[in-house]
């Protein structure tokens, strides 16, 4: 079976895992030309007739982008309103006691995933943030494709894959090695409150800009999570 690009992504960026910054900072006119090799680069992955080929040409934009410490363009991000609370324990990481307390207010752990996740990005062609998600969804109701889209309302045109979280969790999108821990912990938060651990991606492979869904059950049946963007040009 045809692996998606999601997951050889991720094993590109293990076999970059041995590439060594050669400069901090590099100039403008080093900027532009790293740039413009790695569109050229990404031109040739999505002409690629095989995985091999993919997981190749990701190595070598992965390496390039080490080497001259040059990193997609983010864009630019509004940071939300800090809320207001009376206890500094609400914007706090939790502990694992009032993990299990907060098993109740679906709304609440998505608040303290998205922190949890403060300042990481999701890798592809462009650089997003993780941003807070929660969705009311009956116990009863599984967590499907089909029933995933018509909770969100999207056209029956619309691809929807969902696979479960491990193998995101496992091989996370990192330019940092320590990156790593905290990924882990959003993992261990996830498996403390939630179940059914998945990742939906919206958008087929022929789709600019797709979202990403990084979810769980929490215990009245809502869906709780992170979601993020994507770009395949």
């Amino acid at each position: 079976m045809r692996k998606s690009i999601l997951a050889t992504i991720f094993l590109a960026l293990t076999l970059s895992g041995s590439a060594t910054a050669q400069s901090e900072k590099a100039n403008p006119s080093q900027q532009q030309s790293v740039r413009q090799e790695r569109q050229k680069l990404w031109k040739q992955f999505h002409a690629a007739k095989t995985a091999q080929q993919r997981k190749a040409i990701l190595g070598k934009i992965i390496q390039l982008s080490y080497k001259a410490k040059v990193r997609p363009k983010r864009p630019s991000q509004t940071k939300p309103p800090v809320r207001q609370t009376g206890s500094s324990e609400e914007e706090s990481t939790p502990s694992t006691s009032e993990n299990r307390a907060n098993t109740s207010s679906p709304p609440r752990l998505s608040t303290q995933l998205e922190t949890l996740a403060k300042d990481l990005y999701y890798i592809s062609e462009s650089d997003y943030p993780y941003k807070k998600f929660h969705r009311a969804m009956k116990p009863q109701t599984p967590l499907t494709a089909e029933n995933f889209r018509k909770l969100m309302r999207l056209d029956e045109s619309v691809e929807i894959r969902v696979e479960p979280a491990s193998s995101f969790f496992s091989d996370p999108p990192i330019f940092e090695e320590a990156e790593k821990a905290r990924y882990a912990k959003i993992e261990a938060f996830m498996k403390a409150n939630l179940t059914d651990i998945q990742v939906i991606n919206v958008g087929g492979e022929d789709v600019v800009e797709g979202e990403v869904y990084i979810i769980g059950r929490a215990a009245d049946g809502s869906l709780v999570g992170l979601k993020t963007k994507r770009i395949w040009t």
